[in-house]
C-alpha cells in the first residue's frame, strides 16, 4: 500500500507541475499538422463573422477581459477546449481492493493458526455512475459540480472446515463465550461496502489551438479561419470542496449441527465514515481531429466523522453482545486519477472510455471495528487506521458547448 501511495503522489505531483504543463503547451504551439478535419470550414467562418461582425479567417478574439466570458460561446474552438457549458455522465466499473490493515476473523482453536482473515475477502467489479455539470462564469474561471457513486460492492466467504478435527472458533474470549462457533461450525461471511460523495470545484482553463495559419495561446477558441483543426491543448487547474460517504457492513454468521439440529449464531458490526474537506487538481485536455485524451488528478486532505455498531447474537437467540459503539474524529486522506480517451461524435457529443485509480486512507472499515474480547468495555471502541484501494473503468458520453 506505500508503494501505492508512493506511485499516486508522484503522478499528482507531475500533474501539478509548472514546468510540464508549459511544455505541452508549447508544444502544442509548435505543432500546426492539418490532418483529421472534421469541422467544416466555411460553417465555423460564417458562426465567426454573426458572432464577431468580422470577416471569416480574423483571429480570434480576445477573452483576457474580467468580464462574462461571451466571446468564447460565440466561437467556440475546433476541439471545444474551454467550453461555456459542459457535463459528462460516465458508467463506473470499480473493483475494491480488500482494505487495510488485515485482520483475522477466524482461527483453529487447537493450534491457533488462521483460518480466516479480512485480506481473504475478493470483491468484484461493481457498477457505479460519475456525473459532472459545469458552465463558465468570466474569464477563464468556471463552476462545476461533480457526483460519484459506488453501490453494494459486495464480497463474501463461505468456510467449512475440510475434516473434523479442526476446532473452528472466533479469535479471543469470545470464541469461547459463544456456544456456535466450535468445532466442525460452518461460516459464511458478508461484507458489504457503500461509497458516495459530491464535490464543487472552480477550475480555470487556457487552451492553446493550432492549424495552417498558427496557434493561439489562453484563449478559448483557435482562428476561425482555421479549415483544419490540429492539435489543441487545455490546461485546467481547480481547488474546490468534497464530501465523501463510506458506509460498510460486515456479517459473520455461524451454523453447527447437534444432534440434528441446526444451531445458529451471528456477528454484525458496520461503520461510518463521512468525509469533508478541500481539495486541489489538475486536468490536461489533448485533441487532435476526432480523437482527444484527457487526463485528471486530484488530492485533498479530509476531516473524517466516524461511527461504528456491532451485535452478536448467539444460540439459541440471546445477546452475547448487546448492541454497541462509538464514535470520533480523524483526519483522512484522498487522491484519484483518471486517463480518458474521447472520440468526437460531432462539435458537442463525445464518447468516452478510460480507467481510474482510487486511494482513501484513515477509514474506520467494517473488519477493524470487530472486537474478539469479553468484557464490559468490549466494542466501545472505534479504528480508523483502514484504507481502501479502487481500480476500473469508466465508460460514458460527453457534451460541450
Amino acid at each position: 500500500m506505500n508503494t501505492r501511495i508512493f506511485l499516486i503522489g508522484v503522478l499528482l505531483v507531475a500533474l501539478a507541475s509548472p514546468g510540464w504543463s508549459q511544455a505541452a503547451a508549447g508544444e502544442a504551439e509548435r505543432q500546426t499538422s492539418a490532418d483529421g478535419t472534421w469541422i467544416n470550414a466555411k460553417e465555423t467562418n460564417v458562426a465567426y463573422a454573426m458572432a464577431s461582425d468580422e470577416k471569416p479567417n480574423a483571429a480570434s478574439p480576445d477573452t483576457s477581459s474580467n468580464g462574462p466570458n461571451t466571446e468564447c460561446c460565440e466561437a467556440l474552438s475546433c476541439c471545444n477546449m474551454c467550453p461555456c457549458v459542459y457535463g459528462e455522465i460516465e458508467g463506473l466499473f470499480l473493483r475494491r481492493c480488500a482494505g487495510h490493515p488485515d485482520r483475522t476473523l477466524l482461527i483453529d482453536a487447537n493450534t491457533r493458526a488462521t483460518l480466516v482473515s479480512s485480506s481473504d475477502f475478493d470483491f468484484d467489479f461493481n457498477p457505479g455512475v460519475r456525473a459532472l455539470f459545469g458552465f463558465r462564469l468570466w474569464g477563464c474561471r468556471s463552476v462545476e459540480f461533480g457526483y460519484f457513486g459506488l453501490f453494494d460492492t459486495h464480497a463474501s466467504i463461505d468456510f467449512v472446515p475440510a475434516n473434523r478435527g479442526v476446532d473452528v472458533t472466533l479469535p479471543g474470549a469470545l470464541g469461547i463465550a459463544s456456544n456456535v462457533f466450535h468445532g466442525d461450525v460452518r461460516v459464511h461471511m458478508e461484507y458489504l461496502s457503500r461509497i458516495q460523495g459530491a464535490e464543487v470545484n472552480f477550475p480555470c482553463c487556457c487552451s492553446s489551438c493550432c492549424c495552417s495559419s498558427g496557434c493561439s495561446d489562453c484563449g478559448p477558441s483557435c482562428s476561425a479561419g482555421c479549415s483544419d483543426c490540429g492539435p489543441a491543448t487545455s490546461i485546467e487547474w481547480f481547488a474546490g470542496f468534497r464530501y465523501l460517504s463510506v458506509r460498510e457492513d460486515l456479517r459473520i454468521s455461524g451454523v453447527r449441527t447437534v444432534n440434528t439440529l441446526d444451531e445458529t449464531a451471528f456477528y454484525d458490526t458496520n461503520s461510518r465514515n463521512d468525509l469533508f474537506g478541500a481539495q486541489l487538481g489538475a486536468r490536461i485536455r489533448r485533441c487532435r481531429g476526432q480523437f482527444s485524451w484527457e487526463a485528471t488528478g486530484k488530492a485533498g486532505i479530509f476531516g473524517n466523522s466516524v461511527g461504528q455498531e456491532q451485535l452478536f447474537v448467539d444460540y439459541p437467540g440471546f445477546l452475547l453482545r448487546p448492541t454497541t459503539g462509538a464514535n470520533g474524529g480523524n483526519v483522512a486522506f484522498m487522491g484519484e486519477l483518471n486517463l480518458t480517451g474521447i472520440y468526437q461524435i460531432n462539435k458537442t457529443w463525445g464518447l468516452r472510455l478510460g480507467y481510474n485509480l482510487m486511494l482513501i486512507e484513515g477509514l474506520a472499515l467494517a473488519p477493524d471495528q470487530t472486537d474478539f474480547t469479553f468484557t464490559s468495555t468490549s466494542g466501545t471502541a472505534i479504528n480508523t487506521r483502514g484504507g481502501m484501494f479502487l481500480h476500473g473503468i469508466n465508460v460514458g458520453v460527453e457534451a460541450r458547448w
